[in-house]
């Protein structure tokens, strides 16, 4: 009879395997990249679910990192909302009010940790639309 342990067990390899399979749509002549790696998040967030449900019935099968309290409770919400907001101006290749964006959420005052993601995606795009421009 199959266990909670080994279910656990196939659903987090299946989570590392789907994980870089959204690394590899990223890098590849796939399209429409934005909604295959939604798509990806989508279904680890399902099987996110499922694991959730398994560590009620067998807290021991929990990773201690998910035991940890959260530093920012919410602030990774925010700031996933931005990064989709900001790729979809990406895409639709308003690169200004993709960075735009990220001013604004920086200008909210978040943790340092999360303005530095955020001026890392900035550069980013000026980087990347500097090359788009010149092409």
């Amino acid at each position: 009879m199959a266990t909670l342990e080994e279910l656990n067990s196939l659903l987090v390899a299946g989570t590392r395997i789907i994980d870089s399979a959204a690394t590899l749509i990223r890098d590849i002549p796939l399209e429409p990249k934005e909604k295959h790696i939604r798509s990806i998040g989508e279904a680890l967030a399902l099987i996110f679910g499922i694991q959730q449900e398994i560590y009620k019935i067998e807290p021991s099968l929990e990773p201690s990192y998910l035991k940890q309290p959260i530093p920012f409770p919410g602030e990774g919400r925010k700031f996933g909302d931005a990064i989709i907001k900001a790729a979809d101006y990406e895409h639709m290749g308003e690169f200004q009010q993709a960075i735009s964006v990220y001013e604004e959420y920086i200008s909210e005052g978040p943790p340092d940790m999360f303005v530095d993601m955020a001026r890392s995606q900035i550069e980013r795009i000026r980087e990347e639309f500097s090359t788009i421009t010149k092409a």
